[in-house]
C-alpha cells in the first residue's frame, strides 16, 4: 500500500478547469460548471483541486484517470457541437495520447482539420480522410464490444463522411469556377501561397477529377472497409456499406452531371464492381426496367448508351429494348448520344407498376436524362 506524505502546507490556489484551462467556473445546481467548455465538478473534485502543496508518494501508485478520460470527451464532443474545432481538436488530441486506440479521437483528429483548409488542400483533406477509414473502422471492431454502440460508431464515420465529402466537392466545384472564370490570383495553402489562376478549361477539369476522386474514395473506403470488419450479415451493417457505396456512384454522376460530358472520376470497371456490390448485397424490393428505342430513324446516334447513376447498363441499337434489375427506389438514366429532343423515341417501363418518369434532354451536354420521380 501507497505511503502518502505532506510535506507542505495546504495552500489554496485559484479553481482551474482541468479541461480547457478557463478559471471561469460557476456553482450551478451544486455543480462547478466551466462556463468555457461546460465540464462539471463536484464539490469534493473542487476542493481537491483548490488545494496546493508538496506531497511524496513512496511505493507504486496506480493513476486512475477514467474520470478525466470521460471529460475530456464529453468536452470535445461539446466543443463539436458548437462548431468550436479548435477546442474540439485541442482535447482530441489530450485524449489520443491517454487512449492511443480511441477510434473517435482518431477520426476528428481528420475530420476536423478538413473545415479550416484553403482551396489548395481540398484534394489533400480527402485523402487524409480516406487513408484513415480503414483504421478507424480496424478500433471500432476490437475496442467497441457492445454491438449496439459498435453500430452507432460505424453509423457516425459514415454519415460524417458523406457530410465531409460532399461540402469538399461543393467546395471543389466553386473552385474550379472560381478559377475558370479568369479572376487573378487564388490562395492555397495560407497567406504566402499564392497561384495564378487557371486559364485552360481542360486542366481545370483535370484538376477538379482528381480532386473528386479522392473525395469519392472516402466513401468507397467506408463501404469497403464495413465489409471487410463487419461483414454483410447484419442488416444494419449491410445498410452502411450500401449507403456509402450508393453516395460514391453520386459523387461520381454529379461530376459528370456539373461539367456536361461523359467523363467520370472512376474507371467504368471500378463503377460495375461498385454498382455489382449493391446489387449483390441490396436485399429490398427490386425492380426490372426495360428501355425500348424507336424503330423509326431520326438521324440519331446508330447505338445510345444508357446509364444509371453514372454506370452504364446497356446499348441500344434502333429498335431494340433492354432491361436490367434496380433497387425500388427513385433513380436517374443518362442516354449518351442523344439526337436533339427526341425523347418521344424512348419508352421506360417499370415492371406492372405505373410509375412515373421525368423525361428532359439537356441541350448543352447533348444527354437525356430520365429519371423516376
Amino acid at each position: 500500500m501507497s505511503n502518502i506524505e505532506d510535506k507542505g502546507g495546504e495552500n489554496m490556489k485559484r479553481l482551474t478547469c482541468e479541461m480547457c484551462g478557463s478559471t471561469d467556473l460557476v456553482k450551478q445546481d451544486g455543480l462547478f460548471v466551466c462556463q468555457a467548455c461546460e465540464t462539471k465538478y463536484s464539490v469534493e473534485e473542487a476542493k481537491k483541486m483548490m488545494i496546493e502543496g508538496t506531497v511524496e508518494v513512496k511505493g507504486t501508485v496506480k493513476v486512475d484517470d477514467s474520470d478525466e478520460i470521460k471529460k475530456l470527451f464529453q468536452a470535445a464532443r461539446n466543443a463539436r457541437e458548437t462548431s468550436d474545432d479548435a477546442t474540439a481538436l485541442r482535447h482530441y488530441e489530450a485524449i489520443s495520447a491517454k487512449v492511443p486506440d480511441s477510434w473517435e479521437a482518431l477520426f476528428y483528429l481528420v475530420i476536423l482539420k478538413t473545415n479550416s483548409i484553403k482551396n489548395g488542400e481540398i484534394g489533400s483533406a480527402a485523402v487524409s480522410v480516406a487513408n484513415s477509414i480503414d483504421r478507424v473502422f480496424e478500433l471500432i471492431d476490437e475496442h467497441v464490444s457492445d454491438v449496439k454502440d459498435k453500430k452507432a460508431a460505424v453509423e457516425e464515420v459514415v454519415d460524417q463522411c458523406y457530410i465531409t465529402a460532399k461540402w469538399l466537392a461543393s467546395a471543389s466545384r466553386e473552385f474550379y469556377n472560381t478559377m475558370t472564370k479568369g479572376n487573378g490570383i487564388m490562395a492555397l495553402t495560407g497567406i504566402s501561397g499564392m497561384i495564378s489562376s487557371v486559364t485552360s478549361t481542360n486542366e481545370a477539369i483535370s484538376e477538379d477529377q482528381d480532386r473528386c476522386f479522392h473525395i469519392a474514395k472516402m466513401m468507397y473506403a467506408c463501404g469497403n472497409a464495413v465489409e471487410t470488419y463487419f461483414g454483410m450479415e447484419d442488416e444494419d451493417f449491410r445498410t452502411y456499406a450500401i449507403f456509402a457505396w450508393k453516395m460514391t456512384l453520386e459523387l461520381n454522376a454529379e461530376f459528370s452531371t456539373f461539367h456536361k460530358n461523359n467523363l467520370g472520376i472512376f474507371a467504368q470497371e471500378t463503377l460495375e464492381t461498385i454498382s455489382n456490390k449493391i446489387n449483390r448485397y441490396y436485399n429490398g424490393p427490386k425492380r426490372v426496367i426495360t428501355v425500348s428505342r424507336s424503330s423509326s430513324f431520326t438521324g440519331a446516334a446508330t447505338t445510345i448508351i444508357v446509364c444509371k447513376d453514372g454506370v452504364e447498363v446497356f446499348r441500344l441499337k434502333w429498335g431494340e429494348s433492354n432491361s436490367f434489375e434496380t433497387t425500388d427506389e427513385p433513380f436517374e438514366l443518362v442516354v449518351k448520344q442523344s439526337d436533339a429532343n427526341r425523347s418521344q423515341s424512348f419508352q421506360v417501363e417499370a415492371g406492372e407498376e405505373n410509375l412515373d418518369f421525368e423525361v428532359k434532354y439537356d441541350m448543352w451536354s447533348g444527354k437525356l436524362v430520365i429519371k423516376r420521380v
